[in-house]
């Protein structure tokens, strides 16, 4: 004779799962939301504090636009808008990815560590695509 499971361990079992949920619930709607409306229209979203202040683009700015034209299919403008969003969503997917199929399998699974000088270089990276999106011979190509 099996025993049935008690409310504690059933509750167990399916708590892995609400933060996966939860998280592509978010994103799915936020990236809906990006999809829907358009970036290009004044006041569709807030401007960027940093650019509003001092007139600097921060290493997102443009990022809403990229994220929109990406999703309409158009990746050379998104890279135009905002190299650094489009290329981070690649690594930033497969960490989701990889997350909610192993809390499926059942797998106890953890966000990977970087190492300290993967930490620095993607800092570095964009550091320097800050810097170089406002000054210097490629800031036209990499201002939003």
């Amino acid at each position: 004779m099996t025993a049935t499971p008690s409310t504690q361990e059933v509750l167990h079992r399916k708590r892995p799962l609400a933060a996966p949920i939860a998280t592509a619930c978010v994103l799915g709607a936020a990236s809906l939301y990006t999809f829907v409306r358009n970036p290009f229209v004044a006041g569709a979203f807030p401007t960027c504090p940093l650019y509003a202040a001092t007139g600097v683009y921060c290493p997102g700015c443009g990022g809403l636009r990229a994220a929109h034209e990406l999703m309409h299919g158009h990746l050379l403008e998104a890279l135009s808008l905002n190299a650094l969003v489009v290329l981070g969503v690649i690594p930033v997917a497969l960490v989701a990815l990889v997350w909610w199929i192993g809390v499926a399998a059942g797998k106890d699974w953890r966000v990977p560590q970087l190492s300290r000088a993967a930490g620095w270089a993607i800092a570095g990276a964009v550091f320097a695509f800050s810097v170089l999106r406002n000054v210097g011979p490629l800031a036209p190509y990499l201002a939003p």
